[in-house]
Formats: C-alpha cells, structure tokens, sequence
C-alpha cells in the first residue's frame, strides 16, 4: 500500500512516515501543501493522510 503524508510538522510526519514504513508501507512526505498537491498529481496513492488545514490545496 503506498501512503502520502501532508503534514508541516515535521516531526509528526516524520514520526508516521517511520511507523508505517516499519509496518511495511510505502510512504511519502510532503511538508507542505503545495508539494502535497503535486505529489499526489504525479503518483498514485492507495491512502492521502491530511493536515485538515492543508485540505483546501486539494479541494480546489
């Protein structure tokens, strides 16, 4: 399962990306929500995991 992380703390992205990879998960992070947004354009992710505040990059 691959899994994208948007989140800009860092170390709490940081933190899940470590755990789910540790649980055999493939994982990307981005910092911010327009990095976010173009990893998800350019990949394909079985589960986005979202800052909520970050959420409007990728409702538009």
């Amino acid at each position: 399962m691959k899994i994208l992380i948007v989140e800009d703390e860092i170390l709490l992205a940081d933190s899940l990306q470590a755990l789910l990879a540790k649980n055999g998960f493939t994982v990307d992070v981005a910092y911010d929500g327009e990095s976010g947004e173009e990893y998800a354009q350019l990949g394909v992710y079985d589960l986005l995991i979202l800052d909520v505040m970050m959420l409007r990059f990728f409702l538009y």
